[in-house]
């Protein structure tokens, strides 16, 4: 799958606290003079097809260098809700990525097949069960349409603030196995680099 069935603009979400990681994880390089961490997740989505990029996040200072509209989260202090929320409002596309800055393995084919699955949804997000049996579901590698948008702030409203839960709220298209089954390592794809020994075993894929 080469192209992308729709318009698209990526919300890339780096409002995060990087308690865990201990420095602002989306600037991280994996090696001296190499992109940052938030620079690959950018490089990819924009090669998947996105028309525009917007960075998600509540300062502004460390993100100017990237050249792209940056936007506060909406709601603060409510976690990636308030940014999916702000970055919808900033957009002018009707169909929206919403990638976390700290996925540097994001596979822009996986988001160029999602375009095709859109339709009506409110929401397209992969949904996926790893080896031992448990169930991943990826809020924050899925799309959302502006149509969403009414519809999380009303999650808002009832004390709703996980992404995870709003999702029966919405009118939901989970991408399952069998669509994902063409691509390999789904842990790797997904997987948020949290930790320092996250990102190291990253760069040395």
């Amino acid at each position: 799958m080469t192209a992308t069935h729709i318009k698209f603009a990526a919300l890339v979400l780096a409002g995060g606290q990087s308690s865990r990681m201990g420095t602002n994880k989306a600037l991280l390089q994996a090696y001296p003079d190499g992109p940052t961490l938030i620079e690959i997740v950018i490089e990819k989505v924009r090669e998947a097809g996105a028309q525009e990029v917007f960075i998600v996040a509540n300062m502004r200072e460390p993100y100017d260098f990237l050249g792209s509209p940056i936007v506060e989260d909406a709601i603060k202090d409510i976690g990636p809700l308030g940014g999916i929320l702000g970055g919808l409002r900033a957009s002018t596309c009707e169909q929206n990525l919403v990638v976390a800055c700290d996925m540097p393995n994001i596979n822009p084919a996986v988001i160029r097949k999602m375009t095709w699955l859109i339709g009506k949804y409110d929401v397209v997000v992969p949904r996926w069960v790893d080896s031992a049996g448990a169930v991943h579901v990826e809020p924050l590698h899925a799309f959302y349409s502006q149509a969403s948008l009414s519809k999380l702030e009303a999650c808002i409203v009832a004390g709703v603030f996980a992404p995870l839960a709003c999702l029966p709220s919405l009118h939901t298209r989970y991408m399952e196995d069998a669509e994902l089954a063409p691509f390999e390592n789904l842990a790797s794809i997904f997987r948020n680099m949290n930790r320092p020994e996250d990102w190291v075993s990253s760069s040395n894929e």
